[in-house]
């Protein structure tokens, strides 16, 4: 590998303090929750519980529904 020449005044132009140097991606905004309401996330977010069961509700209840407005 080539040698590397070594940069004269690089060492003054560095920031001394290495707080203030990484103090931007720390110091952010946030926003908290209301910690007195109680909040529960669904542990499948999306899915049906029993999507094959209710089709057939589905179907059964529209059935029923179409009889007795058309009968």
């Amino acid at each position: 590998m080539k040698k590397m020449k070594k940069s004269k005044g690089l060492a003054e132009n560095l920031v001394k303090n290495p707080v203030a140097k990484f103090a931007y991606q720390f110091n952010k905004a946030q926003a908290y929750k209301d910690k007195t309401k109680y909040q529960r996330s669904a542990k499948h977010k999306g899915k049906e519980p029993f999507p094959m069961m209710l089709l057939v509700v589905l179907e059964k209840v529209s059935s029923l529904f179409f009889r007795t407005k058309f009968a």
